[in-house]
């Protein structure tokens, strides 16, 4: 369900099975996830706030998923904007972690400069598996459906930490620091 939009708030809640056969487990019972999401979004302000529960109720381990998410933001006017979020997730009684990112961009003329920060807390383990990543970008419009970019971003695990980027993982050690350079052209048709 999402409801209408009051003055600029919308809310929405689902609830779904995550098993296909019915009370086809040994426990008897299935698995399920519930969401409920607050969104406001009105003038140069927009939050959000969503909390998510998956249910293994078909597994005899405590291995439920729960995660809080918080949202916002603030334009100012159409030359800057910064945006900033948080999660916590915990899975069963063991695994937990936080992130949080914090971004800002500011536009000049056809070019936008981003700027942003992210940083995960694992909470979960003896080692420290702590990451931050930086990035900081530089997109110009040639037209309204074609941009070009220049990107440099900066991942740093600690001492257990083993991530990596996304899209095109470089392979970076435990405890290691990976950079890469990125120049790209978007051309939306």
């Amino acid at each position: 369900y999402i409801s209408p939009n009051f003055g600029g708030f919308t809310a929405a809640v689902n609830h779904g099975r995550v098993t296909e056969a019915a009370n086809s487990f040994a426990t008897g019972k299935d698995a399920y996830a519930n969401l409920v999401t607050g969104v406001y979004n009105n003038g140069p302000v927009s939050a959000n706030v969503t909390y998510s529960k998956i249910s293994m109720a078909n597994t005899a381990a405590s291995d439920d998923v729960t995660e809080l998410g918080l949202a916002g933001g603030f334009k100012i006017g159409t030359v800057a904007g910064i945006f900033g979020g948080y999660q916590n997730s915990k899975t069963g009684d063991a695994a937990r972690n936080n992130k949080w990112q914090l971004s800002g961009a500011y536009h000049i003329g056809a070019g936008t400069i981003v700027a942003q920060y992210a940083r995960n807390a694992v909470k979960s383990t003896t080692a420290s598996d702590n990451s931050a990543a930086w990035s900081l970008a530089y997109t110009h419009a040639l037209s309204k459906r074609t941009n070009v970019g220049l990107s440099y971003t900066e991942v740093k695990n600690e001492n257990g930490g083993t991530y990596d980027f996304f899209a095109t993982p470089v392979g970076t050690p435990v405890g290691a620091k990976s950079a890469q350079w990125h120049l790209g052209m978007s051309h939306m048709f």
